[in-house]
């Protein structure tokens, strides 16, 4: 009995121990799987925030190619929230069209297909589709995941490259537009060289015949003739060079004062008239019954307008005829400048307002020109808020239209008050002027044609003179001072500062080359009485100087 109890307690002690030792390993199995538990959660929570935070968009797939997980980054790119695309095929979402639309079959696809074989690391362009349509051009990269030697599915990548593509877009065009703007300014460096060469040459050529022929009057008078013609379109090229920079720096402004249409109109036509008659055009003019007599606006600069538009379809049309017609649209007025000329293709109307281009090389060769009258013509235009375009048919000639605002002219007290000034035969007799030129040929132009207009000159060659010849004749010797303005040992501006501190009642004049606003404001701020720029037109010198002459009579 005492044997068997000791046995007994034994078996009892020993399954206690193996219980307890059981119990041991139950937790340490349970704090090993809580550990490993704990791992995991934590290499997934990590995994998800990479997921998460990548900028590039990722998504996963099964077998079947349907979506597992997908990143903010690639919902955000396509336009999908997680729940809208979990479960849902891939392809039917987001590659199911060709970059063109058309229907991609999911057999063709070669991004599928791809991963579903087993493709590693597949890198290419896609174009995937946005939720709303559009198309989204991307850089994709996808790896199967294998697993038990089978493929369950994928891990795909993809990077939007539209800023990308847009970029080397722009700097393609970038590119190609610099590229035409420097053949378009080399074609008009070379073509100004020509039509600057071109009424040079007259000039030079014709001066030598006159110098030649200068017993026999008729031979010289046509020398002088031809000087005149190629000196007026020499300064026709320089003038258009002079607007288009005025415009482009915005430093050109469009007036707003009473202007004769009729006059405008006609005064137009007269400066195309010989040439339309020499190559046997008809040139009309049709006027609306409704086109009002008067108008606020800028006369010059319409006029320069329409003669641009005139001279163009003259030069470019060979037969037929060109016709300016105006009327009064409601609160417009309406020119047109339609000829049979040689017309333009759609490809020429492009670009036919673009400055430096002619319709191409081959016509500026043939029929010259600047290739900035049109461009100068649109910009005038639109100065005025107005609007120009054009129709044109090859070989049947072309049509441009012109629309500007119409401002009605206030109605005047007494018509018969508007009356015109001609100037006398000799408007300038009595006085005495006081030239300051340094160039020997401008002296002797303004010489001849100011004496023919009756006044005395005393002639010198620099500011410095100039003061030293007040000084020494006297403040009342001079009825007014011509100043040239850019000389040597002392320039006109220093001159003219100098002399009305000695003499400030005495009117000058600055004649000077540079013909923008601001150098005719740089002469009156110096204390010049008035401006002109070269080259001088003889008549309109002779009134600027009895205008200013008269103001100092007034004083």
């Amino acid at each position: 009995m005492v044997i068997g109890t000791v046995g007994s307690a034994r078996d009892i002690t020993e399954r206690k121990q193996a219980e307890a030792e059981l119990a041991r390993h139950r937790q340490h199995l349970e704090e090993l799987v809580e550990q490993r538990t704990t791992e995991l959660l934590a290499t997934e929570a990590r995994a998800t925030r990479i997921l998460e935070s990548s900028a590039d968009g990722l998504y996963g797939v099964d077998g079947e190619s349907r979506i597992t997980f997908i990143n903010p980054a690639a919902c955000q790119m396509l336009g999908y929230t997680a729940e809208q695309v979990m479960g849902r095929g891939a392809h039917d979402l987001f590659h199911h069209r060709r970059p063109d639309g058309s229907p991609y079959p999911a057999a063709e696809c070669t991004t599928c297909q791809g991963w579903l074989q087993g493709c590693d690391s597949r890198i290419g362009d896609e174009t995937y589709w946005h939720a709303d349509g559009h198309a989204v051009p991307v850089t994709l990269a996808s790896r199967p995941i294998i697993e038990n030697g089978q493929i369950i599915g994928a891990v795909v990548s993809v990077v939007d490259v539209s800023l990308q593509r847009a970029a080397i877009q722009a700097r393609e065009q970038a590119l190609i537009a610099a590229e035409n703007l420097a053949r378009a300014r080399s074609e008009f460096l070379a073509n100004m060289s020509h039509e600057i060469r071109t009424p040079m040459n007259g000039v030079l050529g014709f001066a030598q015949i006159g110098k030649r022929n200068h017993q026999d009057p008729e031979k010289a008078r046509n020398a002088f003739e031809k000087i005149l013609t190629s000196g007026k379109q020499l300064l026709g090229v320089v003038n258009e060079i002079l607007d288009f920079s005025k415009i482009d720096a915005g430093k050109l402004q469009v007036e707003a004062n009473e202007m004769s249409l009729g006059e405008v109109l006609e005064h137009a036509l007269e400066l195309v008239a010989e040439r339309a008659r020499v190559k046997g055009l008809a040139l009309r003019l049709e006027k609306a019954p409704d086109l009002p007599p008067t108008c606020i606006g800028d006369p010059l600069r319409l006029g320069q307008i329409l003669l641009n538009l005139l001279s163009n379809a003259v030069q470019f049309t060979a037969t037929g005829g060109v016709t300016l017609s105006a009327a009064r649209q409601g609160r417009e007025l309406l020119f047109r400048v339609t000829d049979t000329g040689i017309g333009m293709t759609a490809d020429q109307l492009g670009y036919v307002f673009n400055p430096f281009q002619q319709a191409d090389g081959s016509t500026t060769r043939k029929f010259g020109g600047t290739g900035l009258g049109l461009a100068i013509c649109k910009r005038l235009v639109e100065l005025m808020q107005g609007e120009i375009r054009v129709e044109s048919t090859p070989g049947a000639g072309s049509m441009f239209e012109v629309r500007l605002p119409y401002v009605r002219t206030a109605p005047h007290p007494d018509p018969r008050e508007a009356t015109s000034v001609t100037l006398p035969d000799e408007p300038l007799a009595g006085l005495c002027i006081l030239l300051v030129e340094d160039d020997p040929i401008n002296q002797m132009m303004l010489e001849v044609n100011l004496e023919d207009d009756g006044a005395r000159l005393v002639i010198v060659g620099d500011g410095a003179t100039a003061v030293e010849r007040i000084i020494a004749d006297g403040p009342d010797a001079y009825d007014v001072v011509l100043m040239d303005i850019q000389m040597p040992v002392m320039d006109g501006y220093q001159a003219t500062r100098r002399i009305l501190e000695l003499v400030p009642e005495l009117p000058i004049i600055g004649q000077t080359a540079h013909a923008f606003d601001e150098d005719r404001d740089k002469c009156l701020a110096s204390g010049m009485a008035g401006h002109i720029a070269k080259p001088i037109e003889p008549r309109a010198l002779a009134a600027l100087i009895l205008e200013v002459v008269a103001d100092k009579r007034g004083r």
